[in-house]
């Protein structure tokens, strides 16, 4: 099966619009050519006729032998085109032609074709008939008039025949006008109806190419095509459909990747504290242990059950988190007394460094709109990172600012993150190279947990930092 394209198939339906249009056009053209050309052609001889009537009237009931009956005769012989007939009430035919008349005999045929007309005008009515004149040879339409005396008793009756052989010309003239009219706008007609249809029919073989292209997977395509018109629209929406079809191929591929970078982040986590269980073990299993570093090892592998506890109990609760199945209990919150709560807390760890946590605030602060354990799991969250990445017998500050929002801010002056490495903090078990050092203090979730919790909270996170300078940490609360 030949295959056609939109192209063709548009520009056809162009070229049989206009040919069928103009056909039909042309057809009524014609008819009312011909019917107005008759019309005027009937309605000249019918009058030509009364006037001959009117003039030859006198000669026809006296005298058809005078001299100014034949020179009349001789003026109605010089009409071109035009025929005469006088029929008298015995109904004799003489014929008016070539400067004489003549008396029609022995034709019956001619006398029965023309009876109808000599009938009616006979009966005082003017009558018209177009036809086959065997006398003549030729088609010729014909205009019966009575002929009335002074009066107005009809004495006979004249008829005059005109040819239609000129109307014929005219009407074949303009049938050949019409073809070479309808020739023309085909052929103008394939042409720019080829053209229009290119412009259409372009810009979707483009949407197309990119259709298929992303079915091969390359959701990077576009077609640029812009139009203010359906195809631009449908141009734009393709477009925008393979945006987002590379958004969201690229999103899969990004949760792909963290989904792997997960098993394997949790992988490297458990194995370290796995290593040492079972190192510990295997050595009091076998005995190989000394009696007196039996209960160092046992405390050993306490603590790596915790940090393996741990570890487990911050990944539920992230995953609560994001999954967003963590119950709220919004209240208003003393946030000052809040902070006071969790330097108490902490103050065990802060000893171990003789770290001093300070706090600052101005007075008459509002309350706080929040949830009382979220809010404190998020702070000791960053208190605590503040405290286990400074240097010994430093300091960190707490400041509560209120100037018509209301802050919290960590500062210490620990060893700081790059800033090549900010952008990155909060993904699980992140860590900065200067971090990694203190790896076994902690899973490397807290941060990811803080910031669901941030979300929750309703609140803004903004990190600072500097590498051997330290970092600051502002919590902005957007509902007090």
């Amino acid at each position: 099966m030949i295959k056609r394209s939109i192209t063709t198939k548009l520009t056809i339906g162009f070229v049989l619009i206009i040919l069928i249009s103009t056909l039909c056009i042309g057809i009524i053209a014609i008819n009312i050519f011909k019917n107005n050309i008759f019309q005027m052609k009937e309605k000249n001889i019918t009058l030509h006729a009364q006037k001959l009537q009117n003039v030859l009237e006198p000669f026809i009931e006296k005298d058809m032998e005078s001299k100014e009956y034949k020179d009349i005769l001789k003026g109605v012989s010089s009409f071109d085109n035009t025929k005469v007939w006088i029929i008298n009430l015995k109904g004799e035919i003489r014929t008016i032609y070539e400067n004489g008349d003549n008396i029609l005999k022995g034709n019956i045929e001619l006398k029965k074709v023309y009876s109808g007309i000599i009938t009616s005008s006979l009966k005082g009515n003017s009558k018209t008939m177009q036809g086959y004149n065997a006398y003549y040879d030729e088609n010729m339409m014909s205009a019966a008039v009575p002929i009335r005396n002074s009066n107005k008793s009809i004495i006979g009756v004249i008829i005059v025949h005109s040819s239609t052989f000129d109307l014929s010309n005219s009407m074949n003239e303009f049938f050949i006008y019409l073809i070479a009219a309808l020739l023309g706008e085909v052929f103008i007609a394939g042409l720019l109806g080829f053209y229009f249809s290119k412009n259409i029919t372009k810009p979707i073989k483009i949407i197309n190419e990119a259709a298929q292209q992303m079915t091969n997977g390359n959701f990077r395509t576009k077609t640029n095509i812009y139009q203010n018109d359906e195809i631009g629209e449908l141009s734009t929406s393709f477009d925008i459909l393979s945006s987002r079809l590379e958004y969201n191929i690229r999103q899969q591929e990004k949760l792909e990747q963290m989904r792997k970078d997960f098993v394997a982040n949790v992988s490297h986590e458990f194995r370290t504290p796995l290593t040492i269980i079972r190192g510990n073990l295997e050595g009091l299993y076998d005995e190989i242990i000394p009696a007196k570093e039996v209960r160092e090892n046992y405390f050993r592998l306490l603590q790596e059950t915790k940090r393996l506890e741990a570890m487990v109990a911050d990944l539920l609760n992230l995953s609560k988190l994001e999954a967003g199945k963590v119950a709220m209990d919004f209240q208003k919150l003393d946030i000052k007394a809040l902070l006071r709560d969790i330097i108490r807390v902490l103050r065990p760890i802060t000893k171990e460094k003789n770290i001093e946590l300070e706090l600052t605030s101005e007075d008459n602060l509002p309350p706080v709109w929040s949830d009382y354990y979220k809010l404190k799991q998020l702070l000791i969250i960053f208190i605590d990172n503040a405290i286990k990445f400074s240097t010994e017998n430093s300091k960190i500050k707490l400041a509560i600012n209120f100037g018509g929002t209301l802050s919290i801010t960590i500062t210490d002056y620990g060893i700081g993150i790059s800033k090549e490495d900010i952008p990155f903090i909060g993904e699980r078990f992140y860590k900065a190279d200067k971090a990694r050092e203190y790896s076994d203090k902690g899973t490397g979730l807290g941060i990811s947990i803080a910031k669901h919790l941030v979300k929750l909270l309703n609140c803004e996170l903004g990190i600072e930092s500097e590498v051997n300078v330290g970092t600051k940490i502002k919590i902005t609360f957007l509902n007090f």
